[in-house]
């Protein structure tokens, strides 16, 4: 590891996502390469037809962070670069919202117009 892990808390890695008053078992696991790296959630099959169509986008709190710093990083330059340093942009962005069930890309498209007046299509 590069970091020191000293800042991970189990509330930024959640054992259970809820949504809608029901609880979804999270598992971990770091195997790049494996099937089963990254996040997991298990999801009775009684409750297929009510699992929240987005909240799932958003992930944990600790790889929320990471995935909007990407997606940021994923627009054309000219666009880009009116958020720069990313890493800022998505900490006041990530200050002014909570994880829901509505889109993320839809948030952040929000949130961006909101700080630096830039209207992304999504």
């Amino acid at each position: 590891m590069q970091q020191s892990v000293g800042h991970i808390s189990e509330a930024q890695f959640p054992a259970v996502l809820s949504c809608d008053g029901i609880d979804y078992s999270l598992t971990y696991r770091f195997e790049p390469g494996h099937m089963a790296d990254g996040l997991s959630a298990t999801i009775p099959i009684g409750l297929l037809n009510r699992v929240p169509q987005h909240r799932f986008e958003w992930l944990v709190p600790g790889l929320l962070r990471e995935k909007c710093i990407a997606l940021i990083k994923m627009l054309p330059k000219p666009v880009r670069k009116q958020m720069v340093p990313v890493p800022e942009y998505v900490d006041k962005i990530l200050a002014q919202v909570t994880a829901d069930d509505v889109p993320l890309l839809e948030v952040l498209s929000r949130q961006l117009r909101r700080l630096v007046g830039v209207s992304i299509d999504l």
